[in-house]
């Protein structure tokens, strides 16, 4: 593993599990670029043509809600954003922005549909990978649901005092059942 960009890739968790051989398959779909402090790497809404690999630097992911700026999540080195790209190629959902100077190695989507296309063994190792990354992400979301309308009912019930603070999810009844409304923070107020 001599090349630095395969060394580099076999530190990233979600290509830890390719061979030095099929990263090597990868590298033509990969472009090396850098973007600025303050830049926007991409908007929401923007098309979801590739997925990318931070190299060195920081990324602000959020979202812009009416008069609301929603930080979601800070990246930094090795770490991969919009890897779902890679899969369905639908409009990114929230911006991200650097807040340092970033170098990135950019995943094309149509070079790596090619290698799809063409049965290349790292094209089908990574959709495994990112598909797992997809399901922990689902698992994680859906027991953060499941204690939040605990916790709501709970507070329904009279069972924990009620505070705006506290409250994290509109519910509403519907036939003596709680149904998840919206998360707050995708709520502007």
């Amino acid at each position: 593993m001599s090349h630095p960009l395969l060394q580099f890739f076999s530190q990233v968790p979600l290509f830890a599990p390719l061979s030095a051989d099929e990263l090597t398959e990868l590298l033509r779909a990969i472009q090396p670029t850098q973007i600025h402090a303050g830049e926007l790497l991409f908007q929401e809404g923007d098309a979801g043509d590739a997925a990318y690999v931070v190299q060195s630097g920081e990324l602000e992911v959020f979202l812009e809600r009416r008069d609301s700026h929603i930080h979601l999540v800070d990246l930094g080195p090795n770490t991969v954003l919009g890897e779902i790209a890679l899969l369905d190629g639908q409009p990114r959902t929230a911006h991200v922005r650097a807040k340092s100077e970033v170098s990135l190695f950019r995943i094309d989507r149509t070079e790596f549909d090619f290698l799809r296309r063409n049965l290349h063994p790292a094209a089908y190792k990574l959709i495994r990978q990112i598909a797992t990354t997809v399901c922990e992400r689902v698992r994680n979301s859906n027991e953060l649901i499941h204690q939040v309308v605990n916790e709501r009912d709970d507070i329904i019930r009279g069972k924990q005092p009620v505070s705006a603070q506290e409250t994290t999810v509109e519910v509403s009844q519907v036939k003596g059942k709680s149904m998840l409304r919206k998360w707050a923070f995708w709520r502007s107020k």
